[in-house]
């Protein structure tokens, strides 16, 4: 996002330790980002200064310049009522440019017409100050750098040549977008106070952890586990160090007696120490009040490779991620266990199987039903995958491009009838906070509903779903596009299945809502999309996948469907992915009288509750457990800010299912307790990159009003059309 218009510079460099110690750097690079204004020109032009040198000087006390800055007069299209008009003129009958700066930053150059230009532009909310520099194109007017013109959201203003010329636009960075430091740093020392205390908003709890160096720099990340062996936090934690001091948040709707704090702490690539961990052995509840001293350990040569971590040593991590810097000592109880470390085998896939095998009695005496295909099935929990549609031979093709990395150690194309997808606890989230109550939401249940979800943004630990249709010829389609159809053939009792996406500002869109039996999406342009997934009952959902289009010429053209079966939640029994030959999709019931089926038909039928279902539909009913409080993308969270995410106030606390660092914070997080940032200032949004390596970013130069604070572990952002040359640089 951006709060004023202009020219943008962004320098950054990428930087991280490898396991000798020594630093690994990129070359800094800059981007330029034109925010508003015309579109920049494809060929080099002279700069503005060279234009002004260029042109004739004059008496400026003998002309008639003026340049002001008023609300649109008229509004013809929607939006229209926000912008403002800057508007030149002469005087006289004179020809030239018009070149603008916000803040001295370069906005935009306007021709001028017989001595009048003028230029319509969003200015934003705060208060700015702007500049033109008129360059005449004839000897006939004489050149003018305008006066410093206040601009106020609402007002009008103006300036005159009779004020003569003003100074040269200056640059006026905001205070925020500083370049942070890029030498290697040794502190002075590693030690650290965490504190762990119930925040103000209910259901919150607040992590500080205070380093006595404040010039220490790095990444504090950590979650609440289930049990001390769980791989996956079910709540979970994380904010920068900046000055030494970093405050995150953790949601405590979910808390059961096993429950684990675990903690790491990151040091900077360029801080001089090991990376350290921490596990609290007291039971985390919802008014944990704990202090702990804790240390990092300090590479004094900047080249070690091993840390005196005493014994008992975290396990390896899986070797399929980069390697970490070795683990500093902790003040508190050793570090949790690493992830497993294999991957397992692929397993051939086998023909899909025409119906469920027969039952067998399960350990509290139901029956559970033996389901082959679903067994046969390779699971995918974590990582990235892609519904990808291509143009093949005429006609559309359907596949799962899988990066997840978890059956093969390359990007692997397969079919869906071959694949389960797995949403685990760890995925789980209850429906409050204001972004999350948009009536459009209303398919999630009830305030404080218990759903499933697969997030717009990666999140480690669940996985991240897409749609992809860059490899489709829009070329040869008419203009409605392509189609991508997920329709539900079977879903347990009374669940809803729904996909959305939401804007910078927490606006939901829905594209698909199985309540309103709307189970398809367009897209007329080539594009890679990430959206939220929702499921609102545990159990195992079967859907037909396909891509459609019609061509040009009026046929329509669509891939074979596949068949692809999600597993959410851990249900106390298994159920059927199958459809019984000849008859409904039907699941188990485990409920009062158990040994019955619950059939659902999302297309049309009516539920249909079979002899021993209960009146939650037997085991599909809704189990206890957590919330996983990655949150969807709600409020002003949408957009993903990595560390610190500001909240709804109040018990209505706003989660972000879909944000990047998957933090939940309450209002002024990030703020001048932890880093002097102010509240909502947070990083570039993350696709979820392993915390074992941390690569940074070091942002430089930021023009304008932007918050944009550096990356040290997550990446991808948002932005505006990246500039080339234009007609001025500066």
């Amino acid at each position: 996002m951006f709060s004023r218009p202009g020219r943008y510079e962004l320098t950054y460099r990428a930087v991280a330790r490898g396991t000798d110690g020594r630093t690994i750097e990129s070359t800094p690079t800059t981007m330029r980002i034109q925010v508003g204004g015309q579109q920049p020109t494809a060929n080099p032009q002279p700069s503005t200064k060279e234009r002004f040198e260029a042109a004739p000087d004059g008496d400026i006390g003998k002309s008639s310049y003026e340049l002001s800055v008023a609300p649109r007069a008229s509004t013809e299209r929607d939006g229209d009522e926000n912008l403002s008009t800057i508007s030149f003129d002469a005087g006289t009958n004179t020809d030239g440019t018009l070149t603008l700066f916000d803040q001295g930053y370069f906005l935009t150059d306007v021709d001028v017409h017989h001595g009048k230009a003028a230029w319509d532009e969003l200015l934003g909310s705060q208060r700015s100050a702007l500049q033109g520099v008129f360059t005449p194109s004839d000897g006939s007017s004489p050149r003018w750098v305008s006066p410093t013109l206040p601009y106020v959201p609402g007002e009008s203003a103006k300036v005159s040549s009779s004020q003569g010329h003003g100074t040269w636009p200056t640059t006026k960075p905001d205070p925020a977008n500083t370049p942070l430091p890029t030498e290697r740093y040794t502190p002075e020392s590693g030690d650290y106070t965490l504190q762990v205390e119930p925040a103000e908003a209910p259901g919150f709890t607040k992590v500080t952890t205070r380093f006595h160096d404040p010039k220490i720099r790095g990444l504090v990340t950590g979650g609440i586990y289930k049990t001390p062996e769980a791989r996956y936090p079910t709540s979970v934690f994380s904010d920068y160090i900046e000055n030494g001091v970093a405050v995150a948040y953790y949601e405590t709707d979910f808390l059961t007696p096993t429950s684990q704090f675990r903690m790491s702490v990151y040091p900077h690539p360029d801080i001089d120490a090991f990376k350290g961990t921490v596990r609290l052995e007291e039971p985390v509840t919802a008014d944990l009040k704990v202090t702990r001293q804790g240390t990092l350990t300090i590479d004094n040569t900047g080249s070690s490779t091993e840390s005196p971590e005493p014994s008992p040593a975290p396990s390896p991590e899986p070797s399929a991620r980069p390697s970490e810097r070795a683990t500093s000592t902790p003040s508190s109880s050793p570090s949790p266990s690493g992830e497993p470390g294999a991957n397992p085998p692929t397993p051939a896939p086998t023909s899909p199987s025409a119906a469920p095998g027969p039952t067998r009695p399960g350990a509290n005496g139901t029956q559970k039903c033996e389901d082959p295909d679903l067994a046969r099935r390779l699971p995918l929990d974590d990582g990235h995958v892609d519904i990808v549609g291509k143009t093949a031979d005429g006609g559309l093709n359907i596949a799962l491009k899988d990066d997840t990395r978890q059956h093969s150690t390359t990007t692997v194309e397969r079919k869906l009838d071959d694949v389960k997808f797995m949403v685990g606890e760890n995925a789980r989230h209850k429906r409050h906070g204001a972004g999350m109550m948009s009536p459009e939401l209303d398919f999630l249940g009830p305030e404080n509903s218990v759903f499933y979800g697969m997030p717009q943004t990666q999140q480690e630990g669940v996985l991240w779903p897409g749609y992809n249709t860059q490899d489709i010829d829009f070329g040869t389609l008419n203009e409605d596009g392509v189609r991508l159809s997920i329709e539900p053939k079977r879903m347990p009792h009374e669940a809803n299945f729904a996909l959305f996406t939401t804007d910078y500002i927490g606006r939901p869109s829905v594209l698909i809502d199985s309540t309103q039996r709307k189970h398809a999406l367009s897209s007329t342009f080539a594009t890679h999309v990430h959206v939220n997934w929702a499921f609102t009952k545990p159990g195992t959902y079967a859907f037909d996948v396909a891509y459609s289009a019609t061509l040009k010429d009026g046929t329509p053209i669509s891939s074979k469907k596949q068949s692809l079966t999600v597993v959410v939640g851990e249900p106390d029994t298994n159920d059927c992915a199958s459809a019984p030959a000849g008859g409904h999709a039907h699941q188990a019931g485990t409920g009062a009288g158990a040994g019955g089926v619950v059939d659902k038909e999302p297309a049309g039928g009516q539920p249909n509750a079979g002899p021993g279902a209960d009146a939650k539909g037997g085991f599909v009913a809704e189990v206890g457990g957590r919330r996983g409080d990655q949150g969807f993308a709600a409020g002003n969270d949408a957009y993903g800010a990595s560390a610190s995410h500001p909240a709804d106030p109040g018990a209505a606390m706003t989660q972000t299912f879909g944000s990047s660092g998957r933090t939940v914070q309450p209002p002024g997080s990030g703020s001048s307790e932890s880093s002097g940032r102010r509240p909502g200032t947070g990083a570039l949004a993350a696709t979820g990159s392993p915390g074992q390596w941390v690569p940074a970013l070091a942002l430089c130069a930021i023009a304008g009003g932007m918050t944009l604070i550096a990356a040290t572990r997550y990446r991808r952002g948002k932005s505006s059309r990246n500039a080339s040359d234009h007609t001025t640089e500066h």
